[in-house]
This record gives structure tokens, C-alpha cells and sequence, in this order.
């Protein structure tokens, strides 16, 4: 009977060992980056439970840096002569008026609450009317990502400050249009140059995927988007860092973030 029990505990303690190194196959091996490596992380993830079609997996190889930028709160008053005019007037509480309407600060967002005539506006001309408008005030914004989505009051667009061609996805300043005028303007804006910052390579599709893995574990996921770009750190700072990142959006609208 001794034999038996030992013998039992030793196959227990075999099965045990087993599962861990199966489990740990599950979240170290994967596919190497090669012409087929996106088909091949596909059905890869496929068999632990993570969909994604092939197309949404970039096998490139990117640079990324690493830098600061500064918010355009971290001077207001300049800050304030771009967006209302050079006849701005300071009122308590970091709020300023001028020819343009009436900008307030908070912490590193602004709202600047205005009336600016713009001609009609659709959907084929809402971002570009956005654009001239922000120029206009001589607020940088050249290689910035510029879309225009339609809502109930009119059309809304939004302006994404890029590193280097890629987004800074939390780096967004958004101009509400109404009818045919501008009425406010609000979000947050940093800027600066990636040439300040130490460039190196980003972290792999595949090898975030693998990460992605090991953060859902079980779950079954269907991906519907991935992509490379950036986050600000410590917003609530007038300078912050920039972090590479992968962005990973499930079928749910559930946005994980992995360094890149």
C-alpha cells in the first residue's frame, strides 16, 4: 500500500511538471520574423485562442525614439496670443480673452470657446477647413494626423501630433465645427522634434503578440486592430516623455498597451 501512495505522488508530481512546461511553451515559442511570419503568428495565436487576421500584423521593421515634448500650456501666455490673438486679456483662474473668443487652461488641456465663420462645411471639406483654421493661429501642426468624423451638432476633427510618421495617440486636440463656424476648440497639444530623443528599434509585431499572450492568458480575444505609435507619460506635466508602444484593440473596443 506504501508503494502505492508513492507511486501515485510520483505520477501527480510528473503531470504537475508536465502542465508547467506546456504552459510555458504556450507564452515563450513563437514564430520568427520572415516573409511568412505574419500567416504563421496568425495561426500561432489561433491555437491559444487570439484571432487576428494576417493583414493587421506589420512584419517591418521600425525606429522609434525616445524624447520629450512640451505643452503648449507650458507658456500660456504665448500660448494664449496664438489662439485668441496678440489683443489677449489675462482673467483669473488661467483664462484669456481676445478677438478669437475666450481660452481657458487646465492643467495641460485647453478649451478655447469661439465664433469663427468658416463657409459650409461637409464632410468632404470639414477637416480641411479645421486645418486652415489652426494654422491660421500659427499653432504647429504640420505632420500631424488629421481626420473628421460627422456628429450631431456638425462635424468634429481631430488633429494627432506623429513621431516620426507614427501616432501619439494620447497627443490629440479636436475642433468642433457647427453649421458654417468653428465654436471651440479643446484637447491637449505637445510638441517638439523625435531628432531630440534617442532613436533605437521597436519591439516586433510578433513579439508584442507573444506579449499580448501572456497578458490575456485564457481569454478568448478577436483582434480588430494593431498599431505602432506613442503615448505621453505624465500628462499632467507641462513636459512629458514619450513611450513607443503597440496598440491592440480588441473586437470589445478593449485597448491593451505594450512597449514597444
Amino acid at each position: 500500500m506504501k508503494h502505492f501512495y508513492i507511486k501515485a505522488l510520483f505520477i501527480i508530481l510528473l503531470s504537475a511538471i508536465a502542465l508547467v512546461i506546456c504552459a510555458s511553451a504556450v507564452f515563450t515559442e513563437k514564430p520568427a520574423l520572415g516573409s511568412d511570419s505574419a500567416y504563421a503568428a496568425a495561426s500561432w495565436l489561433s491555437k491559444h485562442g487570439v484571432n487576428i487576421r494576417k493583414e493587421l500584423i506589420d512584419t517591418s521593421i521600425h525606429d522609434v525614439y525616445e524624447a520629450e515634448l512640451v505643452s503648449i500650456g507650458a507658456d500660456k501666455d504665448e500660448a494664449a496670443k496664438l489662439l485668441v490673438g496678440a489683443d489677449m486679456k489675462k482673467g483669473a483662474a488661467d483664462t484669456y480673452t481676445g478677438e478669437r473668443g475666450t481660452l481657458v487652461f487646465s492643467g495641460t488641456s485647453f478649451e478655447l470657446v469661439t465664433s469663427q465663420d468658416c463657409g459650409n462645411i461637409d464632410r468632404y471639406n470639414a477637416a480641411k477647413t479645421a486645418e486652415k483654421f489652426i494654422k491660421e493661429t500659427g499653432m504647429e501642426v504640420s505632420g500631424s494626423m488629421i481626420s473628421a468624423v460627422a456628429v450631431e451638432e456638425g462635424y468634429n476633427a481631430s488633429f494627432i501630433k506623429t513621431i516620426n510618421s507614427l501616432p501619439v495617440f494620447n497627443d490629440v486636440m479636436t475642433v468642433h465645427m457647427t453649421g458654417d463656424k468653428i465654436v471651440k476648440v479643446s484637447g491637449v497639444w505637445y510638441f517638439g522634434k523625435e531628432e531630440q530623443g534617442k532613436k533605437r528599434t521597436a519591439k516586433s509585431a510578433v513579439d508584442a503578440l507573444a506579449q499580448y499572450l501572456r497578458l490575456v492568458q485564457n481569454e478568448k480575444k478577436d483582434i480588430a486592430a494593431m498599431e505602432l505609435g506613442y503615448v505621453l507619460e505624465n500628462t499632467d506635466k507641462q513636459t512629458a516623455r514619450i513611450k513607443p508602444v503597440w496598440r491592440i484593440t480588441d473586437s470589445n473596443g478593449v485597448v491593451s498597451l505594450i512597449d514597444a
